[in-house]
């Protein structure tokens, strides 16, 4: 019984190391430019870019190569926009940053990327608030 114990488990993980490969490729100046891992040739689990800095550009987490969160970085590290995929929906609502971490705006992008739905839109400055509408991209109300 043991040695079947041994054998199911030497097994069932010499399967899932042949199922999920990690990759890592470099930049020209021997930095990292991205890494993560691959399941049936789709990214699977966190993946991240890199400047040719080495300072981190992008994370993100996949699920059998759908996308369901991203965070992008300037070079200097900040967070400039970061998004999710909504539960149960194709779209992923996205926040953009100003350089001082504050939102300029908020809205969801649809399964082609465009931008659909209520987007608001913030200035720090002048403390204004607006909301436009779009549909398939392209703005369909002005405030």
């Amino acid at each position: 019984m043991k040695s079947f114990l041994c054998f199911f488990i030497f097994f069932t993980l010499t399967i899932n190391c042949h199922a999920q490969k990690s990759f890592t490729n470099y930049h020209n100046n021997g930095n990292i430019s991205e890494k993560g891992n691959i399941k049936n040739g789709k990214k699977v689990g966190d993946y991240i870019s890199y400047y040719i800095s080495g300072n981190p550009k992008m994370e993100a987490k996949f699920i059998a190569g759908f996308m369901i969160e991203k965070k992008e970085y300037n070079e200097s590290g900040r967070l400039i926009k970061s998004g999710y995929m909504v539960n149960g929906s194709d779209k992923f609502q996205v926040i953009n940053y100003d350089s001082h971490g504050h939102i300029l705006s908020k809205g969801f992008l649809d399964n082609k990327g465009l931008r659909t739905g209520e987007w608001n839109v913030f200035s720090v400055e002048k403390n204004i608030y607006q909301t436009h509408i779009y549909d398939e991209g392209l703005i369909i109300t002005h405030p």
